[in-house]
């Protein structure tokens, strides 16, 4: 929601100040596969989780994405927009975060765009470098 902690208690401010609440991803962890995980987890078939994973690989958005120009932008990228889904999945799987890291990596020194895709973008497939980031709450 937000690429730094000052814009994210922006946004939490605004939330209080309307009286609503902020959240994130809520396919995500309201669609079937991770609501077959929470139950589960509920029902005690594998124990107490203790700790988890979970990996983004794709072969670059431009194979799949119809218009992917924002993630060539400031903020952008799989970090920080495919990432919330997956802390927001792990969130309400296993409870509350004391910490967590993250890594991205560039495996395709260049995209390919589709022939329905903006040719502007194009010029902006350039390598994005490695964005390591640590949070611990």
């Amino acid at each position: 929601m937000a690429i730094n902690r000052a814009d994210g208690a922006k946004i939490i401010k605004a939330a209080k100040a309307k009286g609503v609440r902020v959240g994130s991803a809520p396919d995500t962890f309201l669609g079937a596969g991770i609501q077959t995980c929470r139950k589960i987890i509920d029902n005690g078939l594998i124990g107490e989780p203790v700790a988890c994973t979970a990996f983004m690989t794709c072969h670059g958005h431009e194979s799949w994405h119809p218009d992917p120009d924002f993630y060539y932008q400031p903020g952008g990228g799989p970090m920080f927009d495919m990432g919330p889904y997956y802390l927001t999945a792990l969130v309400n799987l296993i409870g509350p975060v004391k910490g967590v890291s993250g890594i991205t990596r560039i495996t395709f020194r260049k995209g390919s765009l589709q022939a329905s895709q903006s040719a502007a973008l194009k010029s902006r497939l350039i390598p994005r470098p490695i964005l390591p980031a640590q949070w611990i709450s």
